[in-house]
């Protein structure tokens, strides 16, 4: 895409950040698609209040659940509540995972939803294999409003909305990268 050409959402937000974790990317998948074990590892995520995903205990025409065994486990439909307190403001958002791709393969990646404040934010936790010990993390994030007062707001406060969202992905990546390298070593014994 040519640097001089228009986005059709002219106060969308999009940032992205990677780090290199000295942690195999199983160990790293295994963290990320824990969604009831964030508050334990990610430091402005207070808690997580899990739902089964859709469809809910309904049986298959063979009898068997749907219902997933590992409620929460990361899987398309997934949701969840989670409260964060960042900067001394707490957020409550409904968050919903719209896709999970090559789950068996490399690179893995999940992407979630959540609308809040009159916008739609997505982010995009990708996980790339560098060596048997070693990962890379990725986590984009974006952010696209849709009501005429938001729009107005990231109008105004774009700025300062990148460098919070910046630093809030920055702490998500190092906490991460902390667990699993407490994990990798030894040194984390409830895993």
């Amino acid at each position: 895409m040519s640097s001089n050409s228009r986005s059709a959402f002219p106060h969308s937000l999009g940032i992205s950040k990677s780090l290199d974790i000295s942690a195999s990317a199983s160990i790293v998948w295994a963290l990320l698609v824990d969604v009831d074990s964030y508050p334990n590892h990610l430091s402005t995520c207070m808690s997580v209040r899990v739902y089964q995903p859709h469809p809910t205990n309904r049986r298959n025409p063979r009898g068997s659940s749907n219902a997933s065994q590992n409620v929460g486990s990361v899987k398309a439909g997934s949701k969840w509540v989670e409260v964060r307190q960042f900067k001394g403001r707490t957020y409550k958002m409904l968050v919903s995972t719209t896709a999970v791709d090559n789950e068996e393969d490399d690179p893995k990646s999940f992407t979630v939803a959540t609308d809040a404040l009159g916008s739609t934010s997505t982010a995009t936790h990708t996980l790339t294999t560098i060596d048997e010990r070693s990962c890379r993390l990725s986590l984009s994030y974006g952010i696209v409003p849709h009501r005429w007062w938001s729009q107005i707001y990231f109008a105004c406060f774009k700025r300062i909305l990148r460098k919070d969202c910046l630093e809030a992905l920055e702490h998500d990546l190092a906490d991460i990268a902390k667990a699993a390298v407490a994990v990798a070593t030894g040194q984390d014994e409830a895993r």
